[in-house]
């Protein structure tokens, strides 16, 4: 009996999630067909992103469980290549059957398979965890880590989406979309493992973060709908004019790099207070440190500034 009930607490967050991104899609549902066979796509994904996860971090000569005699920089680095890029990597591959489907016809079915991918990879390596550890397990990443899941999953669905009703530049699309959902879950693992209670609750403002993003998307892609009459609902930061001067459009660099400015000044506020702690986790601060310091926070936020500088700029010239 306690194996089915931890059985159903491994299963169940991951099914109502996928329902509801199911009922947000208003204007045209998907097969549900489909969604299932996405849904254990993603499951199918788990393992070997599970297997890649090990040979990288063997080949870096360290466990992600074990950040004591490591760099706060290197580890940040590690969490976002070595978990974020490849399990974020593998529910894009699970995404790929839908993606070339009849049915995959609008923006918001990106959102829909994505989020669908990502409930089926959490839900499997949810019953791995679960069935091995416990209840206090299953509530915590019921709570967490299945939803930091599915959020970020949306993410890419949502880019994925935009790049499938793309002439151009369909690539670079999906790659945006694929490094901002790796930036979230690296980070969500490297506040995670860092067993600094200091730092571990940085892991719910980026989850509220990244649950605010989903559903700013959601309305974007709603918006951009061609089942339903085109409005200028979506919020203004995101769009610009066409030619005409009646209706707007999505403005990829805008968006991006409101995203990048938000992380940036997110990501930067954590890694601080790790880094004042610093001499009780890793010992000494070196150069990686500081580098990695100024590639994850730094970088971006220029970036960021230079994105809507351009996004404004041609938007003058219109």
């Amino acid at each position: 009996m306690n194996r089915l009930l931890l059985l159903i607490i491994s299963i169940v967050p991951g099914l109502f999630l996928m329902w509801l991104f199911f009922r947000a899609d208003k204007y045209e549902k998907e097969p549900a067909t489909l969604i299932w066979k996405t849904f254990f796509l993603g499951m199918a994904y788990t393992l070997p992103a599970g297997f890649t996860e090990k040979i990288l971090f063997s080949l870096w000569g360290y466990s992600p469980h074990k950040m004591a005699n490591k760099e706060v920089g290197f580890f940040l680095f590690c969490t976002i290549i070595c978990i974020g890029i490849v399990e974020e990597s593998a529910k894009l591959m699970a995404m790929h059957k839908a993606y070339r489907d009849n049915a995959f016809n609008e923006v918001m079915d990106g959102v829909v398979y994505g989020a669908a991918a990502a409930a089926g990879f959490a839900t499997f390596e949810n019953i791995l965890y679960v069935m091995s550890s416990g209840y206090v397990t299953g509530v915590s990443r019921a709570l967490l880590s299945v939803p930091g899941h599915v959020f970020f999953g949306a993410i890419i669905g949502f880019y994925l989406g935009l790049a499938k009703f793309r002439n151009e530049n369909r690539f670079l699309i999906v790659l945006n979309g694929l490094i901002i959902a790796a930036l979230f879950h690296g980070c969500y693992d490297f506040f995670l493992l860092t067993r600094n209670m200091h730092v571990v609750f940085f892991v719910i403002p980026l989850l509220i973060y990244a649950y605010l993003t989903v559903r700013k998307y959601i309305k974007t892609a709603l918006n951009m709908s061609p089942f339903k009459v085109i409005t200028n609902e979506m919020p203004k930061i995101f769009l610009r004019k066409n030619d005409t001067g009646r209706n707007y459009y999505i403005d990829m660099k805008r968006i991006t790099g409101w995203l990048l400015i938000n992380f940036s000044v997110f990501i930067a506020v954590g890694f601080l207070l790790l880094e004042f702690r610093s001499n009780e986790i890793t010992g000494q601060t070196s150069n990686i440190a500081y580098l990695s310091y100024m590639f994850f926070c730094i970088a971006p936020f220029i970036a960021g500034i230079f994105l809507i500088a351009i996004s404004r700029r041609k938007s003058s010239k219109e």
